[in-house]
């Protein structure tokens, strides 16, 4: 830990356009001791927070759920890591399984003083939104938002946020939209571009035009009523995964990013990132991903992760609300420290980033199941 740390710190020593103080950190046989160092840096790091995997809930001893939410799949999540070297650092062991529930506030604060201090000037949680006939909504899956939202102002080192919404975001949704502009988007500690505008990500789907359209108008009219602030603006878009920059600006998304990464049989970690940076160049205005590593054996095959819920609480018809899948053979091999610096000054260097939102956005913070994070884990000894 005490490695990356320092590796992330180099890293974004490239970045923002305000003075900042940045910490080293050195390694002793007594610990790490930090060394205090003013820099110019010009641009953001942001890093993507899958978050809800391990919300709440735990696997037994003898393999029983003892989650109350049905939504919750952090028992699915835990039983795929038990006996890995993936579990990250806030679970516990108990009868030789990992557990995830109670601690998960306590060890909030710690992980956004890690991220502060390698570097990470925001995350992007994915927002999960959608109903069932009970009423329970997969917003309840939204552990680590919802804390940075409401003890933002206890962090001692702002960390920002923003969110990734996908296609189970229902923009025709009054509620749903007013969950996200008025609880998340107009909170202080939310990231915004240099206009002042709200950065959301939103995953490439057949409503993004119309999830667009719909929450700005919202905003919009908010203004009007004066139930929102005036500085309030539209959002400020980027398309994840669209099939090409030319449709992403056609829909009225302002730039384009990527998520993770992809690769077969353990091939070269710096294989696949040649094809991530390939990526890069799809367009005038691309917010470069820099990809951590890739490994979905755990969701292979039988181990595949789904959740399926009721359209609407009059419909007998399903639909799936979340799903994590791969083959035995989506691997790739692990990267060295100097492979991931190099492949993360390849993003900073990048000269196409939009002029109004200078990043780079990890891939991932927490994406333990796919084999891409940077949150330490149970095994990592430095830490």
């Amino acid at each position: 830990m005490k490695k990356l740390l320092v590796l992330l710190l180099t890293i974004s020593i490239a970045f923002s356009t305000l003075c900042v103080t940045a910490f080293a950190e050195t390694a002793g046989d007594t610990g790490a001791t930090a060394v205090e160092e003013t820099k110019v840096v010009e641009s953001l790091v942001g890093a993507f927070y899958l978050q809800g995997e391990s919300g709440a809930g735990a696997m037994g001893g003898g393999g029983t759920f003892t989650s109350t939410h049905d939504y919750f799949v952090a028992d699915k999540f835990a039983e795929r890591l038990t006996g890995t070297d993936k579990i990250p650092f806030y679970a516990y062991d108990k009868d030789g399984s990992v557990f995830f529930d109670s601690y998960a506030e306590k060890y909030f604060y710690s992980e956004m003083g890690l991220a502060k201090k390698a570097g990470i000037d925001f995350f992007a949680y994915n927002l999960y939104m959608g109903y069932n006939a009970k009423d329970k909504t997969l917003i309840k899956m939204n552990t680590q938002l919802t804390y940075h939202v409401s003890k933002y102002y206890l962090l001692e080192d702002k960390v920002n946020f923003a969110v990734v919404i996908d296609g189970h975001f229902q923009a025709s949704k009054a509620a749903e939209r007013d969950i996200l502009i008025e609880r998340i988007l107009t909170h202080k500690g939310y990231q915004t571009a240099a206009d002042g505008r709200p950065v959301v990500f939103i995953v490439w789907n057949e409503n993004i035009a119309d999830q667009i359209t719909r929450i700005n108008k919202d905003i919009s009219r908010l203004k009007s009523t004066n139930a929102l602030d005036e500085s309030v603006e539209a959002m400020y878009v980027i398309a994840l995964n669209a099939p090409s920059y030319a449709e992403a600006i056609a829909v009225g998304c302002d730039a384009i990013s990527y998520t993770e990464g992809s690769g077969k049989n353990n091939e070269a970690y710096t294989s696949m990132t040649a094809k991530v940076e390939a990526n890069w160049a799809n367009g005038d205005k691309v917010v470069p991903n820099i990809v951590t590593g890739f490994d979905k054996t755990l969701v292979a095959g039988d181990k595949a992760i789904e959740v399926s819920a009721l359209k609407t609480s009059t419909s007998k018809e399903t639909e799936v609300v979340y799903a994590r899948s791969g083959a035995a053979d989506d691997v790739v091999a692990k990267a060295t420290p100097a492979e991931l610096v190099e492949h993360a000054k390849k993003a900073i260097a990048t000269t196409n980033k939009p002029e109004d939102f200078k990043a780079v956005m990890f891939y991932a913070w927490d994406d333990f199941l796919g084999g891409a994070f940077l949150c330490p884990t149970k095994t990592d000894k430095a830490f």
